[in-house]
């Protein structure tokens, strides 16, 4: 693990570092657009380490804000609307665009020059191959190219549990050694449409997997139980946007990059 500092001082590690990291980058940029003290949103960013710099803290290259999203009857066909507006989702858009540009530096030094200095760009070129299929050249597709450095580690960190799943978690119960009472966690400000499930709820709407994509918003239910899809919470018209949980596990499983990226990159 690498050490860092927090605030105050102190000695941290990694995860302690990239929140200290991602929360000093929002608290430099301005005021313009941040919450007001009557005001609440949530803060998602992306922070990368590289073995190169061992001793360097982590760098924050995305941030996003936001708790948001358009209902499914306000969804813009073209794709001209942001559908979703969560911190986490606006977060990852972010770092898309930085690998973009990563990708752009890369281009612009050549293949020889990245290998000889791969501080150049976070990825590091591949061998470029034409796809085979039968003896013949299949449409004149190469494959990837490039893939993520080796050493070059990608850290989330968001100021909250994300919607569905991960906010999902049984009450802690912590005896008060003053009077022996059971002390209550702080409640979760995402879980509204849940009655009296305490801290560890999620506001996300279950999807049944009836025709039409019905929900069931689980009101009065004595416990979550995760494993299940569900859709972002909204006000007026159901939305049409997954959870941050559900997103983050594809992210997971098939890579931050996106489709597009994905023919360039290598490895997700």
């Amino acid at each position: 693990a690498m050490a860092s500092t927090a605030r105050g001082g102190e000695p941290s590690s990694l995860p302690a570092a990239v929140a200290d990291a991602v929360l000093s980058k929002y608290a430099s940029l301005p005021k313009n657009g941040k919450p007001q003290t009557h005001e609440y949103t949530s803060l998602a960013g992306f922070a990368l380490t590289d073995d190169l710099t061992p001793d360097a803290p982590p760098v924050v290259v995305a941030l996003g804000t936001g708790t948001k999203c358009l209902g499914a009857d306000r969804r813009c066909p073209e794709g001209l609307a942001l559908a979703d507006s969560h911190a986490e989702v606006l977060a990852r858009r972010a770092l898309v665009l930085y690998m973009y540009d990563e990708i752009d530096r890369l281009v612009a030094a050549g293949r020889t020059r990245a290998l000889e200095n791969p501080r150049v760009s976070i990825f590091r070129p591949e061998r470029s191959e034409k796809t085979i299929v039968g003896g013949a050249i299949a449409r004149d597709r190469t494959r990837p190219w490039c893939s993520l450095r080796p050493g070059v580690r990608v850290h989330m960190y968001v100021s909250q549990s994300p919607c569905g799943d991960a906010s999902i978690y049984k009450r802690a119960q912590t005896s008060d050694a003053t009077n022996g009472s059971i002390a209550n966690p702080r409640v979760n400000k995402r879980a509204k449409t849940a009655a009296n499930l305490g801290a560890g709820s999620t506001g996300a709407k279950l999807l049944t997997g009836a025709p039409g994509g019905a929900t069931n918003a689980e009101f009065g239910v004595g416990e979550q139980r995760p494993g299940a899809a569900r859709l972002k919470p909204g006000r007026g018209a159901q939305t049409s946007c997954m959870s941050c949980s559900d997103k983050m596990c594809k992210w997971n499983a098939l890579g931050l990059q996106g489709e597009l990226l994905s023919s360039v990159v290598e490895f997700p």
